[in-house]
């Protein structure tokens, strides 16, 4: 359709397309990404879009509002605890990659770290159900949950933040500078992603890994991280840029769709960097 422009925006990390995990794949015209690691999966997954804009993750409106709680909560709890970490199992469904045992297993072995070290766990859960009562139970001392939706507050707070696969809390949090592990537990985190993207992220596939990366880690300090493949940009203006664009295209509408975007790009380009334009094809 000439007269109407489709736009497509991705709040999560993803996964490189292979036979068991799924991925992105749109007919828009214009698809806002964070960066160079979307545009190779979507490319790999054969996307249907137009073309992509490099805008950065959608989310970094938040990040100081997070930050501010983060300091809010870490302050809390330091008083008592030498060490916090934050646990996502934002990858937990009961099938055969990661189910209900494995997570309670990944849990006990960083409980029994935390225990040594005096460290508080802060298990951030998408699911608000019993799946994790024992635990609970038996390490009442160590462990607190956090059910709250979308919040990297717990990450932010942590002196290491633990994920499932590549996860997308966890991620950011490495953007921010945190100290992390990524549970490959399943190994269905694509090869390149640790080559290319996550040199700075430690990965490890067992529970006996884990531990070990956990208790050198809370012996580190904090370090920079160093790619910007992921996303050039973590300012707090990716929601911005994304709106200039539309409102690029709005404004030369009445020479035609394929004009408009074509205007758009230039103006784009000429404010972020001939990079950060990709055309599909």
């Amino acid at each position: 359709n000439s007269k109407i422009v489709s736009f497509a925006a991705i709040w999560s990390l993803g996964n490189f397309p292979d036979a068991r995990v799924p991925t992105f794949h749109k007919f828009v015209d214009r698809f806002f990404i964070w960066g160079d690691w979307h545009s190779n999966i979507l490319s790999s997954s054969k996307d249907q879009s137009l073309g992509y804009v490099i805008s950065g993750y959608i989310g970094d409106i938040d990040f100081t509002i997070m930050q501010d709680s983060a300091a809010l909560l870490r302050s809390k709890y330091k008083k008592n605890y030498l060490n916090i970490i934050a646990l996502y199992d934002t990858g937990v469904f009961d099938d055969c990659f990661f189910n209900n045992e494995i997570a309670n297993n990944l849990l006990t072995a960083i409980m029994k770290i935390a225990e040594i070290n005096n460290s508080l766990v802060i298990l951030k859960s998408k699911f608000n159900s019993n799946l994790y009562s024992k635990a609970l139970h038996q390490y009442s001392k160590n462990l607190i949950v956090d059910y709250n939706k979308g919040s990297l507050i717990p990450a932010l707070a942590a002196d290491v933040v633990i994920g499932v696969e590549n996860s997308t809390p966890v991620i950011l949090a490495a953007l921010m500078n945190k100290r992390v592990i990524n549970f490959n537990y399943a190994n269905t985190v694509w090869d390149d992603w640790e080559l290319n993207y996550a040199s700075d992220i430690t990965m490890v596939g067992s529970f006996e890994s884990l531990q070990k990366q956990l208790i050198i880690k809370l012996s580190q300090e904090d370090k920079p991280y160093s790619n910007t493949k992921i996303t050039p940009f973590l300012d707090g203006d990716s929601q911005k840029r994304m709106a200039g664009y539309m409102n690029d295209v709005s404004d030369k509408m009445y020479k035609g769709k394929m004009n408009a975007l074509q205007d758009a790009d230039s103006k784009y380009i000429y404010k972020y960097g001939l990079d950060k334009i990709i055309i599909n094809g």
